[in-house]
Parts: C-alpha cells; sequence; structure tokens
C-alpha cells in the first residue's frame, strides 16, 4: 500500500491554464498540490506568467474588464510579486498594484524564466 501511495504522489500529470486564448501548459505531480487544493509545481508557476503575459498583451490592444481581473488574480496569486522586491515602480505608490503598474512592467513582472516568487 505504502508504495501505491508513493508511486501516485510522483506521478506526473498534465494541465493546460487557458483564459481569452491564452494558453500555457505545465506538468505536476500529486504532491505539488497541497491540503486546499493550491498547486506549487514551478511549471505551473510558470504556466501563470506566460498566460498573464499574454492577457496583458491582449488588454493593451483591446480593454476587457474580465481580463483585466484575471491579470490581477494572477499577480495577487504570488506570495511575493515582483513589485514587492521593486516597490518604487509600483505607479500611485499604494501598497496594493494597480493594474497600470502590472501593464507598464509587464516583462519583468511575468517574466517565466526570471525571479520565483514564491
Amino acid at each position: 500500500m505504502f508504495l501505491k501511495v508513493y508511486l501516485d504522489k510522483h506521478k506526473t500529470r498534465n494541465g493546460v491554464l487557458d483564459f481569452k486564448g491564452c494558453k500555457a501548459q505545465f506538468t505536476y505531480r500529486n504532491m505539488d498540490i497541497d491540503k486546499a487544493g493550491f498547486n506549487h509545481s514551478l511549471d505551473f508557476i510558470k504556466a501563470k506568467r506566460t498566460v498573464a503575459a499574454c492577457l496583458c498583451e491582449k488588454y493593451l490592444l483591446r480593454k476587457d474588464t474580465s481580463v483585466a481581473s484575471m491579470i490581477l488574480l494572477i499577480n495577487h496569486s504570488f506570495a511575493t510579486s515582483w513589485f514587492d522586491k521593486h516597490p518604487e515602480h509600483n505607479q500611485d505608490g499604494r501598497s496594493e498594484t494597480n493594474l497600470d503598474s502590472i501593464l507598464k512592467y509587464r516583462k519583468e513582472v511575468f517574466d517565466p524564466t526570471g525571479h520565483n516568487p514564491d
């Protein structure tokens, strides 16, 4: 029984994030998901950044409140955001990061190869 649970925890699975045509694939293992159901795999974090970067580009072409909401949701899903490390770039000086700041620094904020915010 222990071996089966161990193997299930380490079995690799595939997932896809997709919102408004911005899509990214990721892999994860059951052990990457915590008791609350949150996925902590690095591949999932990279996929969230990829989707968010795409959504920023879509938003700049056509303002859509659902796209804006998703950009903010993804940014706030990270335990530590890029702006925590670079507060001088938050345009209105609030502790809460606004959409304008995220859009202006979107390449740094959602760089899938860069910093690890979590």
